[in-house]
């Protein structure tokens, strides 16, 4: 098993050991898939270990190979970042960090320029002179995970967009390398497809909410929200973002060299 990489998968979790590297060291990766049955599963985990005999108990562990413990620390590690993006809305300052990825060089600030380079092409930012709404975000997700993870509103209108909605996804490292750029993982199909999926979860949680299940938690805060969401909801109005935030081992958010705090958005549309 060591000496060479070793993959296996779970429900909804992809478990891939590497090593030993030069120095004797191991690496443990654990990854969510896209497709996971029954969870939503965002956290990407990257583990140092100092040896393959440290590797090795990891792997033997019945606990581990049952799919609990890396379950349960791909969906810790999603929450945790999640909840460094909320925080920073509800404090105001998430526009000041937020890098937009393009095809080559540093991700430049979103709320910098209001046209930015990507590639051989020049783009319109649709996130320029914008802020959010902390009072008007949403997690649209149901009972079991399934859902949108953040829906938040854009001022000021016009001009469009009105809203914009992020799938977030975790990466955790020890250490980045000092002039990368993290990537989370790929977003699924119906990800990318994000305004029929907000239309989609829009209608079933408002008929749960009807019927008397509410399957996605409405309260009457996130119901009004979910009207205004509704009533405003065409393409024009809307723009879908992958945002990869990467925290280091101690559930901070990590930096390098290019970038003073990881939290890099790229187009759901080209993921």
């Amino acid at each position: 098993m060591v000496g060479k990489t070793f993959q296996t998968h779970f429900d909804d979790t992809i478990v891939t050991c590497f090593g030993p590297k030069a120095d004797g060291s191991c690496i443990l990766r654990i990854q969510g898939k896209p497709k996971g049955s029954t969870h939503r599963v965002t956290g990407h985990i990257e583990i140092n270990l100092k040896s393959h005999h440290d590797l090795n108990k990891i792997l033997q562990s019945n606990l581990f190979y049952d799919g609990v413990t890396s379950l349960k620390l791909a969906h810790f590690v999603g929450y945790v970042g999640e909840s460094h993006v909320i925080n920073e809305i509800k404090k105001g300052t998430l526009f000041d960090k937020l890098f937009l990825k393009t095809r080559s060089g540093k991700a430049p600030l979103a709320n910098k320029e209001s046209r930015i380079k990507n590639g051989n092409t020049d783009i319109l930012n649709p996130l320029y002179g914008k802020s959010f709404d902390p009072e008007k975000m949403i997690a649209l997700q149901n009972k079991k995970g399934q859902g949108i993870d953040l829906i938040c509103k854009i001022e000021p209108t016009p001009p469009p967009p009105d809203w914009v909605t992020f799938e977030i996804k975790t990466v955790m490292k020890d250490k980045f390398g000092a002039n990368t750029t993290p990537t989370g993982g790929k977003a699924s199909e119906i990800q990318k497809s994000y305004f029929e999926n907000i239309n989609k979860h829009s209608l079933l949680a408002k008929e749960s909410f009807y019927q008397g299940s509410n399957e996605y938690s409405l309260g009457k805060k996130e119901r009004k929200i979910l009207l205004n969401i509704l009533e405003s909801c065409e393409e024009k109005n809307l723009v879908g973002f992958k945002l990869t935030v990467g925290i280091d081992n101690k559930f901070n958010i990590s930096n390098n060299n290019k970038y003073n705090q990881f939290y890099i958005i790229e187009n759901l549309k080209n993921d």
